[in-house]
């Protein structure tokens, strides 16, 4: 083998390592970036977990409970003589029934889709 034929067959392989390197800390600088990025969601995640918690704490019912009963509050139940009942005319009964119906009705596309059973409905007597 000739000496320029040895330098250059060399420097091939200088630079087939120095890409291999290269390439090699390329790899383990997106690992290192992707466990930090994993680190920040997971502290993202338990910082949500901790927040939705204190919500819903601030919500509930024995807090808000807690609360009232803390201060000094005069609250009372009310006696049944002082709730008042009152009758709809069946009319009014009714309609507002139906109105009550439309409004929980909602549509889901896929319980429908795949439902075996026809959906029963009730016609009113005229």
């Amino acid at each position: 083998m000739k000496l320029p034929k040895f330098i250059l067959f060399l420097a091939f392989i200088t630079l087939t390592c120095i890409i291999y390197v290269q390439l090699q800390v390329q790899i383990f600088e997106l690992a290192y970036n992707g466990k930090r990025k994993e680190i920040a969601f997971k502290e993202l995640l338990d910082r949500k977990s901790t927040l939705m918690y204190n919500i819903f704490w601030l919500e509930s019912a024995q807090n808000i409970g807690q609360s009232l009963l803390s201060r000094d509050t005069n609250l009372q139940f009310s006696e049944k003589s002082q709730i008042a009942k009152i009758d709809l005319p069946i009319r009014l009964a009714g309609s507002f029934t139906n109105e009550l119906r439309i409004e929980n009705k909602r549509p889901n596309f896929l319980a429908n889709f795949f439902s075996l059973k026809a959906e029963a409905q009730a016609r009113p007597i005229k």
